[in-house]
């Protein structure tokens, strides 16, 4: 009995060690997922963003101002909220106005309240201001978001860069296509569209894609000379026709941003598919299109005008037969980069934390509520990634 006794107490002492290291692990794993990437335990962290003037680049700018209200807002009605946003706007040409460019950052480095500096212009020139921060101020993180700077520049000087890149279109329009159940591809092209080198690249690889999958094709070329008006009419008309002939599982393609609003304006009633528009993302102009009402502080914020469009569509009926992709990466490049760098200080994470991916697909999904694909720019370099936003089916 003693024997057994003491083995038996072995046993039970053995498995008390096992579920206790198990369930640690399990809770030091569980918390740092938790705490890497989710805002419920920030510390307070001051982002400066700092970007052009509307006139000069309103995507970016936009972007950045929609940011600061969201925040803004947040801080004022939710007493968790750690974050503060302030925007460093430039003046019209800084890069030729190097005193007022220069006051800015000043302001910026006497700020010792700022952990995260965000940059991102359309032109050339900053780049000497960054590496002043990097110099003086090792307390902040510094971003590219989107800069016009040469990439082995802003790889030397930013702790962390982003651009936006758009991949593969050609294949991931056909292949949603098919995921949305599209029999045939029919493609509308003008002579303006032929005479176009870009439209037509992406033309020949749509082709390339449709034959590698078994999709068939169809081509109608738009009339010549005639108004937008008869274009949009001709188009409407052809439409109707198509569907008579072939039924509505076709995706229809247009190069054209004119024609868009048609597609908008038969879909719901013919019920064909549009696995993408002329543009990768056309979220706004589908806000517009439909009506559906802006919170400004939400005017860049592709996760929320989303689940609007979404809403609407489920409450007319209407679903799974448009592709889009979900966000455009001009924009979110911005919003991005300033939840990477709140997430980054208010963990007190590493820099090189960001140089993993999979890491910063978390830090989108969870964080900006978008799922991304994160590239490098080589294997090679770290701080260097190009953001693709995943597509989307409403």
């Amino acid at each position: 009995m003693k024997c057994i006794n003491k083995k038996l107490f072995i046993h039970i002492i053995t498995v008390f060690i096992l579920i206790t290291v198990l369930v640690g692990c399990s809770k030091k794993n569980s918390k740092t997922t938790i705490e890497t990437v989710d805002s419920n335990r920030d510390i307070p962290t001051k982002v400066a963003i700092v970007v052009q003037p509307e006139s000069e680049n309103d995507i970016a700018y936009k972007s950045a101002l929609s940011i600061y209200r969201e925040k803004e807002y947040m801080a004022k009605n939710d007493k968790n909220t750690n974050t503060e946003i302030e925007l460093f706007i430039l003046p019209k040409n800084f890069e030729n106005n190097k005193s007022e460019t220069g006051k800015i950052f000043e302001k910026l480095l006497k700020d010792k309240s700022i952990n995260v500096a965000i940059f991102s212009a359309n032109k050339k020139g900053l780049l000497k201001y960054a590496e002043r921060i990097k110099k003086e101020r090792k307390d902040i993180i510094t971003i590219s978001a989107n800069l016009a700077e040469n990439e082995e520049d802003l790889i030397r000087t930013f702790d962390l860069n982003f651009k936006p890149r758009y991949s593969n279109r050609a294949k991931k329009i056909v292949e949603m296509s098919k995921v949305l159940g599209a029999e045939k591809f029919v493609t509308f092209i003008s002579n303006e569209d032929r005479n176009n080198d870009e439209k037509m690249n992406l033309y020949g690889e749509i082709k390339k894609y449709t034959k590698n999958m078994n999709l068939s094709t169809i081509e109608i070329s738009i009339p010549n000379d005639v108004n937008e008006v008869q274009k949009k009419s001709f188009l409407s008309n052809k439409i109707d026709e198509l569907i008579r002939m072939y039924g509505n599982d076709i995706n229809i393609y247009t190069f054209d941003s004119n024609l868009d609003k048609v597609l908008l304006s038969k879909i719901f009633s013919k019920k064909f598919i549009v696995s993408e528009f002329s543009k990768p993302n056309i979220t706004k102009e589908m806000m517009d299109f439909y009506e559906l009402n802006y919170i400004t502080r939400y005017s860049e914020n592709y996760y929320w005008m989303n689940s609007e469009i979404i809403g609407y569509m489920s409450k007319n009926g209407f679903e799974k037969r448009i592709g889009s992709v979900s966000a455009n990466a001009d924009s979110f490049v911005i919003r991005y980069a300033t939840e990477l760098g709140i997430n980054l200080n208010a963990k007190d994470a590493k820099i090189k934390t960001a140089y993993n991916s999979y890491f910063l697909e978390k830090v989108s999904k969870v964080r900006c509520n978008i799922e991304a694909a994160f590239i490098n720019k080589n294997n090679k370099i770290g701080n260097f990634k190009y953001i693709e936003p995943d597509q989307i089916v409403y």
